[in-house]
């Protein structure tokens, strides 16, 4: 891991305007995008256990593979984001928006989706039945 990746962690993003930004493979843990505007973004493989994007903008953003266990995303914007294969174990997504995402392959075990918006395009992991 390079020395500028890993000062990410732990950073506190809070409000910042981040659209199409390439975080993809960034080490993130801890960090705070509370209120952030990462549409379009790409966190593919991201690695964001324990971060917070409560009330984030991620429509269109891509979080394939990304690892988001115990991250807090209540009330993200998730319209169209690809969250196929990610750890979203013990996430909280209360109130999350997930018109039209991706979930196949996502790990939801422990997982609080309360107030979720859903869609008929969500698309969700085998054997998942929301509600």
């Amino acid at each position: 891991m390079t020395p500028a990746v890993s000062l990410l962690a732990g950073a506190d993003f809070s409000d910042a305007a981040l659209p199409r930004a390439d975080l993809s493979a960034a080490y993130l843990v801890g960090t705070n995008f509370d209120r952030a505007d990462l549409s379009n973004a790409d966190l593919r493989t991201a690695q964001a256990g324990g971060a917070t994007f409560r009330q984030a903008e991620l429509a269109a953003a891509c979080l394939r593979e990304a690892g988001l266990a115990k991250a807090d995303l209540s009330g993200a914007d998730l319209r169209h984001a690809d969250l196929s294969g990610a750890n979203l174990e013990d996430a909280r997504l209360v109130g999350a928006d997930l018109r039209g995402a991706n979930l196949t392959g996502a790990s939801l075990q422990g997982a609080l989706l309360r107030g979720c918006r859903a869609d008929q395009a969500t698309r969700w992991p085998d054997g998942f039945r929301p509600l």
